[in-house]
């Protein structure tokens, strides 16, 4: 990955998608049309989500969106949990989080097993995480794992699928189910194949 770091090849990257699309960033997502009719093209076209975490939301529930991008899923989100509900979305790219602030008002109406103890220690009691990532089906070679490309691609970085359910498990978590598992694989490098998985605990 030359001198480059792996979140600095993800900033880089989403930052450029953000201002041109790049189809092959993420794999494609079938959302609900219905909620689709109130976002802005431009926070449709900005998304690069591998999956739809918003279809497991009820009405009143807190939405913690990490990775939120432009924004697409926060705006999903909002109408299904109403106006009793909350919904908060953090990215480390600013140009997606421009594109998210500028059409809010629109709308209105090791790091993983970290994260995974962060979402535990940061959810209420009775509270869940519904979480939609690329799982792969084998351990990630370093010489991929250093492809800045791939990296940011949502590729090198996924994790195993068994380690991704594991982690769940590890940081407190119980009641892990699989809500969502694609049947075809997104993409296929070097005989490991990459999935989206939608995951609730």
């Amino acid at each position: 990955m030359s001198a480059e770091t792996p979140e600095g090849a993800v900033r880089d990257r989403y930052a450029n998608a953000a201002q041109a699309k790049e189809d092959s960033l993420c794999c494609a997502v079938d959302y609900d049309s219905q909620y689709l009719e109130a976002i802005p093209d431009e926070v449709i076209e900005g998304d690069y989500g591998c999956g739809d975490p918003s279809r497991y939301l009820r009405k009143g529930e807190t939405v913690l969106d990490l990775g939120s991008g432009t924004g697409k899923i926060c705006f999903i989100a909002s109408q299904v949990v109403g106006p009793k509900g909350r919904v908060v979305g953090v990215d480390m790219t600013d140009e997606m989080l421009e594109i998210a602030r500028h059409n809010a008002p629109l709308v209105a109406g090791d790091l993983k097993p970290q994260l995974f103890g962060e979402l535990f220690r940061v959810l209420k009691p009775g509270g869940r995480a519904v979480i939609s990532d690329i799982v792969d089906s084998d351990d990630v070679p370093g010489n991929l794992q250093r492809d800045a490309e791939l990296w940011s691609g949502c590729t090198s970085g996924a994790l195993r699928e068994d380690r991704f359910l594991r982690a769940f498990a590890d940081a407190g978590f119980y009641a892990v189910r699989i809500l969502k598992r694609d049947g075809s694989p997104w993409r296929e490098v070097e005989e490991i194949t990459f999935r989206s998985l939608t995951v609730e605990a």
